[in-house]
């Protein structure tokens, strides 16, 4: 069973005196996610599983202490890959069930796998391809393959850790441990100066994807894509629109920069109002046919020619 699943047993053991080699540890994790947006996991047995459900149950209490969005879905995001890439991803199948029962997950394997519609829809990828409606569906389970259920594994992990919270008891080494991964904690843009976005229309579609960016949360490949088509179709600059991308949790400027550019230098089109319906990123009836003809008006001069 995954340490993230021992702490209670933990909290027992250590629950008046944190031992040093447990701070440095969550110091090391937490660092590790903010700089490298993954972390090295430790030996699975001995001291070194001690020593890591240790440093996880004080790197849980100084999110809590912490207590920023960005901070938190990074380190969460870090752990659930991390323990994707190297717990889950080379496993067996009869050890990949096993684990997703010691999850929470029902999943059963009757020739193919199936999983109980409700954890399917509870921890499946926030992604078209994971839409219920291209899914094979038999009373009440879901017909998945190896790899969506090991991504659904991952999901489930990242869902189980965010509703984590640890309390630490007070001490000097905990407050110095905040303190150190306080001045970890990047600067962000939240305006975009070509392009005033408080005071500009945007499509209900849009209006939501860059909320949850500037809460920092994190987007779905649909939403990344659509947001900076759009951006850009509106002339926000390619480096502006990374500045604003670094909000998200899992930002990597060499991929974010390159993905821009491509986009812009292929001029893609916006998606159409049914294409993001498709994508399941519609949340009003604009009663337009692009979302662009919400930010120009829909008898505007500029309009995109080339809709979705």
């Amino acid at each position: 069973m995954s340490y993230f699943l021992e702490l209670n047993k933990f909290i027992k053991n250590y629950a008046e005196v944190i031992p040093e080699q447990a701070i440095e540890e969550a110091k090391r994790r937490i660092k590790e996610a903010l700089k490298e947006g993954r972390i090295k996991l430790r030996e699975e047995e001995g001291i070194e599983k001690e020593i890591e459900t240790a440093g996880f149950f004080v790197e849980m209490g100084l999110l809590k202490r912490i207590n920023n969005s960005y901070v938190k879905s990074r380190v969460v995001i870090a752990e659930a890959k991390s323990f994707y890439e190297q717990r889950i991803v080379n496993k067996s199948i009869r050890e990949l069930m096993e684990f997703a029962e010691k999850v929470g997950l029902k999943v059963k394997k009757e020739g193919n796998i199936f999983m109980r519609v409700e954890d399917y829809l509870e921890n499946s990828p926030e992604s078209v391809d994971y839409s219920l409606y291209y899914k094979e569906v038999d009373r009440g389970w879901v017909r998945i393959s190896e790899h969506e259920l090991k991504r659904i594994m991952q999901e489930r992990i990242k869902n189980i850790i965010e509703r984590i919270e640890v309390e630490l008891k007070e001490s000097e080494s905990i407050k110095k441990a905040e303190e150190e991964i306080r001045k970890e904690i990047p600067k962000f843009s939240r305006t975009i100066k070509s392009v005033d976005l408080s005071k500009a229309v945007h499509p209900p579609c849009m209006e939501r994807v860059l909320k949850r960016l500037k809460n920092h949360e994190n987007l779905g490949h649909y939403e990344r894509w659509t947001l900076a088509i759009y951006l850009i179709k509106i002339g926000v600059g390619i480096e502006e629109i990374n500045e604003l991308y670094k909000n998200l949790p899992d930002y990597k400027e060499k991929i974010t920069l390159y993905q821009l550019r491509h986009i812009k230098e292929k001029n893609y089109s916006m998606a159409s109002c049914e294409k993001m319906r498709g994508y399941g990123l519609c949340v009003a009836e604009c009663g337009v046919l692009n979302p662009l003809e919400v930010f120009y008006g829909r008898k505007g001069k500029k309009m995109d020619k080339k809709q979705g």
